[in-house]
C-alpha cells in the first residue's frame, strides 16, 4: 500500500465528491422541464390582457432590435 492508498482509506485524499443541492444537480433535460413548468405556471397566474401586453412588448423588442441590426 502506498501512501497515497493510505490517505486515500484514511479519507484525507480523494473522497466522496459533494454534489451541490437544488437547481445546479440537475441535468440539462431536468432544468429546461424545470423552467417549462414555471413559465407555464407564471402564465397561467396572467389575465389574458396582461400576457397579449407582455406578448406585444416582446415582439416590439425583437423589431427594435432586428431594426438596429439592418441599420448598423
Amino acid at each position: 500500500m502506498t501512501a497515497s492508498e493510505a490517505a486515500a482509506v484514511m479519507g484525507r485524499k480523494g473522497g466522496k465528491a459533494k454534489t451541490p443541492k437544488g437547481f445546479s444537480a440537475l441535468t440539462p433535460a431536468q432544468r429546461s422541464e424545470v423552467g417549462k413548468a414555471a413559465a407555464a405556471k407564471r402564465s397561467a397566474a396572467l389575465a389574458p390582457e396582461h400576457r397579449s401586453q407582455i406578448a406585444k412588448a416582446a415582439a416590439e423588442k425583437r423589431w427594435a432590435d432586428k431594426k438596429k441590426k439592418v441599420a448598423a
